[in-house]
């Protein structure tokens, strides 16, 4: 890249659940083809935006797990179906 700044402007859970998405797709490789591991992925990405890491990514895993209403309140939910609705 050319050095150029790039910013994150949602919320820092949002990012960790695009984070875990690649994760659990199995969409990053480090050297050698080896897999990433969650929080390898999560240093990755939020340095890359330039923020700060979440203390434990993994809370916000839980969290995600947790919800009641799983698919109206994920960021990942939210913009697929923008993008496939007519």
């Amino acid at each position: 890249m050319n050095n150029q700044k790039i910013y994150w402007n949602g919320t820092k859970s949002e990012l960790v659940e695009i984070c875990y998405a690649l994760y659990t797709n199995k969409l990053i490789e480090g050297d050698h083809n080896n897999l990433l591991n969650f929080k390898e992925i999560c240093n990755l990405v939020f340095d890359l935006l330039g923020e700060k890491i979440t203390h434990n990514p993994y809370d916000n895993v839980y969290q995600m797990r947790r919800r009641k209403k799983k698919t109206s309140t994920s960021v990942l939910y939210k913009s697929f179906k923008k993008c496939f609705d007519c």
